[in-house]
C-alpha cells in the first residue's frame, strides 16, 4: 500500500531478509542491540504464512484445528490405513536457503496424548513430495507396534546420508521451549529444551532450503517406504507460540536519552518465559519529584484450562507487593498499551519486572511526571482507510515526546525472505503526519504491515517546536489497531 499523504509509504522495497528492526525515532537516543526476526507468531490471531494440513480423516473434523485463541491445537483422531492422516502446519514454501547463514526457530509446545502408531514433530525440513528427503533439523518422534526398529524419539540432523541424533524423551501435559538453530558460518547444529543444550553437530549442518514444520501423522517411515497405520482415539498437542530468527536471539535494546525527563526506555518485541515468576529486566532510573508516568506495550494471554495465563508483576525497589499486575484475563489475548501515574519519593529507584508463563513485551517507557504533562491520548482505534485528525493548542514553545504503538497485518501469504511486489497493496499501512499550524512538516512516522508481520510495535519521536498548534494527521489503509497515540510536553 501507499499513499499520497504529503509523500508515500512504499512497502515494495522490502529487502531479502527485510523484517522489521525495531524502530525508534528518537535523534537522542543510542541503540546497544537489535533483533531481527522473521516471523512471530503467539497464535492470537489467523495468519496467512501457514499452509493448515488437514488430511485424511482429518479434513472432516472441524477441530482437528483450532487457532486464534492465544494458542494453537492439533488434533488427529480416528486414522484408517489406507489414507494419509494428517494435520498440522508448516511454511508454505522452502524459504530458508543458504543466504541465511543464521536460521534459529523456537517453540513453545505441550503433548497432550501418549505416541499413537505415525509420527510426530516439529522443526525445519526440506519438503518436496515423491522426493527423498534430506535435509532436516527437528524433533520427531514415530511409533510402529508390529515394527519396533522404526520406534523412535530422537533429536538431530540429517544431510544427505549422514545423520547424528539423540534419544529425546517427551514429557506428557507439560510445556517445553524447542530450539533449533543451523548455523552454515561454522557448520553446526544446535538443538536445545528450555535452554539446555541437548545435542550438536559439528560439521553436519542441513544447506537445502528449509521451512518450519509441525505436523501428526499416521505415517511410520521405514527402509521399504510409509507404513500407514489405523488406530481409534485422538493424538493432539498444543502450541503457545512459534518465533523464527534470521540471526541468533539478541538481547533487549536498551535506549538512552539526553532528556532528564526521560527516566528510562527499553524495547524488547519479543517473548519470555519462565517457571513460576521469572524476572525479565531490573530498570534503574533517578527521580526528581515524586510522579511517574509507566508505559508499557504488551501481549497477554489466557490459556483456558491449558496454563496459567500470562501475566506481568511490576516492583519498585526492595517492596514485596506489586505496584503494577496485568493478566490475560485484562487484555483479552491482544496487544494493549497500557498507562500509569505512580507516586514514588525523589532519589535513585530500580523497577523489576517479572513474567508468569510466556508474556510478549514489547517496550517500557518511563517519564517524570513532574517535568511532563500529557497533551493528547488516544486508544485502541481501529482505523479503517480513512484520514484521522487531531489539532492541538500550545501555549508556548518546548521540547515534547510522541509515542505511537500500533498492530498492523502482513499480506496473506506474504513472503517474508523474497520481495513479493504485487502483495504491497494489500497489507495493513500506517502513516502519522506531524505539521505545525502553516502546514509545515515536523515528521512523518510510518508503519508497514508487511515489515511488522501481524504483531505491535511502537515508534518514539522526540522534537522541539515553536509553533503554536500542532497537527497530526493519522491516515490508514487496511485496517491497523492503533493501541495508543501519547503527546507528552516536557516543561
Amino acid at each position: 500500500m501507499h499513499f499520497n499523504l504529503n509523500g508515500p509509504v512504499n512497502c515494495r522495497s522490502v529487502l531479502v531478509l527485510g523484517a522489521f528492526l525495531v524502530a525508534c525515532g528518537f535523534a537522542s537516543l543510542k541503540s546497544q542491540s537489535q533483533i531481527l526476526s522473521v516471523k512471530f507468531d503467539d497464535f492470537n490471531q489467523i495468519h496467512g504464512w501457514w499452509d493448515y494440513h488437514r488430511d485424511g480423516t482429518a479434513a472432516q473434523d472441524e477441530l482437528a484445528i483450532v487457532n486464534g485463541k492465544g494458542y494453537l491445537r492439533i488434533s488427529l483422531k480416528n486414522p484408517v490405513q489406507n489414507l494419509e492422516c494428517n494435520v498440522g502446519i508448516s511454511e508454505f514454501q522452502n524459504i530458508y536457503g543458504k543466504s541465511v547463514k543464521k536460521l534459529v526457530t523456537e517453540a513453545r509446545i505441550k503433548l497432550l496424548n501418549p505416541m499413537q502408531a505415525g509420527s510426530r514433530g516439529w522443526g525445519l525440513w526440506k519438503s518436496r513430495k515423491k522426493a527423498k528427503i534430506h535435509s532436516l533439523a527437528w524433533f520427531m518422534e514415530q511409533l510402529a507396534p508390529n515394527a519396533p526398529q522404526f520406534s523412535w524419539q530422537l533429536a538431530g540432523t540429517v544431510v544427505k546420508n549422514r545423520r547424528q541424533t539423540v534419544k529425546w524423551q517427551p514429557d506428557l501435559n507439560r510445556w517445553h521451549v524447542y530450539r533449533i538453530e543451523r548455523d552454515l558460518v561454522n557448520k553446526i547444529t544446535f538443538f536445545w529444551v528450555d535452554d539446555q543444550l541437548i545435542l550438536k553437530t559439528p560439521g553436519l549442518t542441513p544447506a537445502g532450503r528449509l521451512s518450519f514444520h509441525l505436523w501428526i501423522d499416521n505415517q511410520v517411515y521405514s527402509k521399504n517406504g510409509i507404513l500407514r497405520m489405523a488406530w481409534t482415539g485422538e493424538s493432539a498437542m498444543l502450541v503457545d507460540y512459534v518465533k523464527i530468527n534470521t540471526s541468533a536471539l539478541a538481547k533487549a535494546e536498551i535506549f538512552q536519552s539526553k532528556n532528564q525527563a526521560i527516566l528510562a526506555y527499553r524495547t524488547w518485541n519479543d517473548v519470555f518465559y519462565g517457571q513460576g515468576k521469572f524476572t525479565i529486566a531490573q530498570i534503574p532510573f533517578n527521580l526528581k519529584g515524586q510522579k511517574v508516568y509507566a508505559i508499557l506495550t504488551t501481549c497477554l494471554e489466557n490459556y483456558s484450562n491449558y496454563d496459567e495465563q500470562d501475566a506481568l508483576f511490576f516492583y519498585f525497589d526492595d517492596n514485596a507487593a506489586e505496584e503494577i499486575v496485568l493478566k490475560g484475563n485484562d487484555t483479552h489475548n491482544l496487544s494493549k498499551t497500557s498507562l500509569f501515574s505512580l507516586e514514588l519519593a525523589p532519589g535513585k529507584h530500580q523497577l523489576t519486572v517479572r513474567g508468569q508463563t510466556s508474556p510478549v513485551v514489547n517496550d517500557i517507557l518511563l517519564i517524570n511526571g513532574d517535568e511532563s504533562e500529557i497533551l493528547l491520548d488516544k486508544q485502541n482505534i481501529l482505523l479503517v482507510d480513512k484520514m484521522v485528525e487531531y489539532q492541538i493548542d500550545l501555549e508556548q514553545k518546548g521540547k515534547f515526546l510522541l509515542y505511537l504503538a500500533a498492530t498492523l497485518k502482513e499480506a496473506p501469504r506474504f513472503n517474508q525472505i523474497t520481495p513479493i511486489s504485487v502483495l504491497a497493496d494489500e497489507d495493513d499501512d500506517l502513516q502519522l503526519v506531524l505539521s505545525d499550524q502553516s502546514g509545515n512538516q515536523i515528521k512523518t512516522l510510518e508503519f508497514c504491515g508487511n515489515r511488522i508481520f501481524g504483531q505491535a510495535h511502537t515508534k518514539l519521536f522526540e522534537f522541539e517546536t515553536n509553533a503554536r498548534r500542532l497537527q497530526l494527521k493519522l491516515k490508514s489503509e487496511g485496517k491497523p489497531l492503533l493501541h495508543r497515540l501519547i503527546l507528552f510536553r516536557f516543561k
